[in-house]
């Protein structure tokens, strides 16, 4: 049509324009500007050859008068055939909607000024070489819908740096030509799987995110990436939950940072609900300075806390009944460890290398099993039967002169002199653990003709009392219910009461 037409510099297509034959624009190559009403129907159009494009050789496109540089393809378009943009030099950047299922072969090949490619969330087929020799290209999003990603989609895409891909998908294959200069990363939303070494020797990535879709993180899939500064999720329950195949599937390994929904967490508190925590889920990570688990976790996996040099203290919650193996091996600032007493396997090494590891509470369970542990030799080792025995005072006890064995617990843990309660129990309920006469009592009497329950000794504000009320004396325990905040104990149908007395929480 126009081939060799060197001295042609505009050209307008109309919207009914459905074919252009192979090299209609051939060697046009002072062709500057192209005019176009319809950007949908150029999406469709079928060219020849990649020079059946005037935009191959032009530095405009202008869209109903509009200049586009930042190309958006509007919602409702299916297929952006072959060709439809290739070489297109005043292209900047490129925004696909969700509608868009296929990018044809050479789409935006050669377009050398394009800096940037979001593909939308429903593509599934990327044309081969489709953004092949792009060298400006230095951030790209390829959605989790991709099926299909034909041969050198983005061949020749020497400077992308930021990436958003399917986990399943190997950044060596898609990106073969700037996969190693990847700093930032993020895997698609509504990825699962994460192909092994998926970043292995990657070593110029710094920031990598990583979506609560994923449930399973391949074999040394961060393995070498020793430049690796900030890990991003957003959610720290999928986080525990999730499945690491081996401790460097887990980019916290080298990450000096980790961000959770937009708030950097240094102070782990891990969310109620999460009932276990994955193998490596936090190996290694340096950035870790204290731990709080809520009751529902009852297990921690091996090596989860491995190497953690910086960790400090750990609240194991009430719930744990397994410890896996390594789980705080290395944890080299770790002074004191409370195990708690629900917990019935502690598998082999799960402390060894925690050099700092001053003093240990265990279960009594674990009397005289401790060697698989590998404890170090420096570490003071307490049995307890009560794990409330533990908060008591040691000051407290000398003032009874209860202590003077130098066992703390099994002090507390003794009988009082009344004969009823336990000396932790004096502790907290404000008796003398060595007068027989001590006792906390509780009373019921009437004021303005409503029963009133009182206590002695009464420790408010320093402790805390519950007050609960049922049918009957004898009733189980499930049977009593929780008046304390109950304004008119006279409503209720409970006519005997009950105070428990514990301690106030810091």
């Amino acid at each position: 049509m126009f081939s060799g037409c060197t001295q042609l510099s505009s050209v307008t297509i109309p919207s009914t324009v459905t074919n252009i034959e192979s090299k209609a624009f051939a060697d046009c190559t002072n062709l500057d500007t192209v005019r176009i009403a319809d950007l949908a129907a150029w999406c469709g159009i079928a060219f020849g050859s990649f020079d059946a494009n005037p935009l191959y050789y032009a530095k405009h496109l202008f869209v109903n008068g509009t200049e586009v540089k930042d190309l958006v393809v509007p919602d409702g378009v299916v297929t952006i055939r072959k060709y439809a943009f290739r070489g297109f030099s005043g292209l900047l950047s490129v925004t696909l909607p969700d509608s868009v299922k296929s990018v044809g072969g050479a789409v935006f090949r050669g377009c050398a000024n394009l800096a940037s490619a979001d593909l939308g969330k429903g593509l599934k087929l990327l044309g081969g070489t489709s953004f092949a020799d792009c060298p400006a290209l230095a951030s790209v999003s390829v959605p989790n819908t991709v099926t299909t990603v034909d041969t050198g989609a983005f061949s020749g895409c020497t400077a992308i740096a930021t990436a958003t891909f399917p986990g399943r998908l190997s950044p060596q294959t898609l990106f073969p030509d700037s996969w190693s200069g990847i700093r930032t990363a993020a895997f698609a939303e509504g990825t699962e799987w994460v192909t092994n070494s998926v970043f292995e020797g990657c070593t110029a990535l710094t920031d990598i995110t990583v979506p609560s879709s994923v449930t399973n993180m391949g074999s040394k899939a961060f393995h070498g990436c020793t430049a690796l500064d900030t890990v991003r999720t957003d959610d720290l329950a999928a986080w525990c939950h999730r499945f690491y195949q081996s401790g460097d599937a887990t980019p916290l390994y080298y990450a000096k940072h980790f961000v959770v929904d937009g708030t950097e967490v240094t102070d782990l508190v891990v969310p109620d609900g999460v009932w276990t925590i994955r193998r490596y889920a936090f190996r290694g990570f340096k950035g870790l300075r204290s731990l709080t688990l809520p009751d529902s976790v009852e297990s921690i996996g091996g090596a989860v806390f491995r190497g953690c040099s910086n960790l400090e203290s750990a609240n194991l919650g009430n719930g744990l009944k397994l410890l896996g193996g390594n789980s705080f091996c290395a944890c080299t600032s770790l002074t004191t460890l409370v195990v708690p007493p629900k917990v019935q396997t502690i598998d082999s090494n799960a402390f060894d290398g925690a050099t700092g590891l001053e003093t240990i509470y265990l279960p009594r369970r674990f009397e005289g099993q401790t060697d698989p542990m590998s404890i170090v030799p420096t570490c003071t080792i307490y049995f307890y039967g009560d794990i409330e025995a533990l908060s008591v005072p040691e000051d407290w006890l000398d003032r009874y002169e209860l202590a003077a064995g130098g066992d703390n617990i099994a002090a507390a843990e003794a009988v009082a002199a009344n004969g009823v309660n336990k000396v932790w129990e004096c502790y907290v309920a404000g008796l003398d653990p060595t007068n027989a006469l001590s006792r906390f009592e509780a009373r019921i009497a009437m004021e303005e003709g409503d029963p009133v329950v009182t206590w002695s000794p009464d420790l408010r504000p320093d402790r805390v009392y519950a007050v609960f009320g049922a049918t009957e004396p004898g009733a189980k325990e499930s049977a009593w219910a929780d008046v304390t905040s109950t304004p008119h104990l006279d409503q209720t149908d409970f006519r005997f009461f009950k105070v428990k007395v514990s301690l106030k929480e810091e």
